[in-house]
This record gives structure tokens, C-alpha cells and sequence, in this order.
């Protein structure tokens, strides 16, 4: 997925409800890349770039309702032919007891042919609004490549006030 302009890897088990995420992401407006089957291009020591195959393309199979072509129905802007991955973001079952909330002070990479890429996992659970997580990972990792962080504003802010 490209999710306003951030190529997202979106992963998980079968049947975790990947493809029902993308979907909602593109009514929301961002697009398609490739279901199911994601082409990765290594193209330097930092860059990887995700594409489909021709077979798939434009194309997302949804549970219960079968294979939509994504242009077709909601538009030449909901789809893309590639897009640079810099976020890998698997969708996991919910387990309860763990912390999934942490600070991630130290943030946790994956690496797919030698490049490392910033790696999030989202717990599933009934209610939560997954697109909107991913969407606000996604807007969290544009922040930190500006130099901001989240989370050492919040040590900050507790450092400060225990002086």
C-alpha cells in the first residue's frame, strides 16, 4: 500500500484481514500497490522498491465478496505500479496481557534482501480502527525522518518535570 505517499508492507496471517485493510485504505484515499503476491526490488543499500506482477494487478480479493479491480471501481488513483518501502507493518491476533503500547524508544527493523526496514506490529481485536493505525504509523514514521519523535518529547516532558 501507499499510504499518503509511504509505501507500507502490510502483512500477517491468512485470513488476518490484510486485504479488508487495504480495501478501507483506499476508500480512504490511498492506493493499492499489490495484493497478495508483492514484487520487492532492491535497488541500493537503502532502497527497496515494492511492485506487483502483471497478474495481479489492480487487483484485491476480498473475503466473502470475491475480486475487485480497485480502478475500476473506485478509480485510476486508487492504484500504483510501485512504491518505495519504508514501513513494514504486520497485522498479528490479539494477545491478552502483553504490553503492545510500549514506547518503542528502540524501534525494531525487518530485513527483506539485506535492507532494513522500521517494523510495527498491530494486535488485532474487534472495534479497532486498523486503517487508522496504520494510517497514523505512517505519519508517525514521516515525522520521525523530519527529526521528530513522539516518544523522546514524552521522556522529555517526564525528565522536566521531575526536576
Amino acid at each position: 500500500m501507499n499510504v499518503s505517499g509511504i509505501g507500507v508492507l502490510l502483512r500477517g496471517k491468512s485470513g488476518i484481514g490484510k486485504s479488508e485493510t487495504a480495501h478501507t485504505l483506499i476508500r480512504r484515499g490511498h492506493r493499492l500497490v499489490a495484493d497478495d503476491v508483492v514484487v520487492l526490488k532492491k535497488l541500493g543499500p537503502s532502497l527497496l522498491l515494492a511492485s506487483h506482477n502483471e497478474t495481479t494487478r489492480e487487483f484485491l480479493a476480498l473475503r466473502s465478496v470475491g475480486l475487485i479491480n480497485v480502478v475500476r471501481q473506485y478509480g485510476r488513483r486508487a492504484f500504483q505500479d510501485e512504491t518505495r518501502v519504508v514501513l513494514d507493518i504486520e497485522l498479528a491476533t490479539w494477545r491478552d496481557g502483553e504490553l503492545s503500547n510500549a514506547l518503542e524508544l528502540e524501534p525494531k527493523f525487518s530485513d527483506y534482501l539485506g535492507v532494513q526496514i522500521p517494523y510495527i506490529e498491530i494486535q488485532l481485536q474487534p472495534g479497532r480502527d486498523v486503517a487508522g493505525l496504520i494510517e497514523a504509523a505512517a505519519n508517525n514514521w514521516y515525522l520521525k525522518q523530519l527529526g521528530y519523535s513522539a516518544a523522546e518529547e514524552f521522556m522529555q516532558r517526564i525528565h522536566n518535570s521531575i526536576q
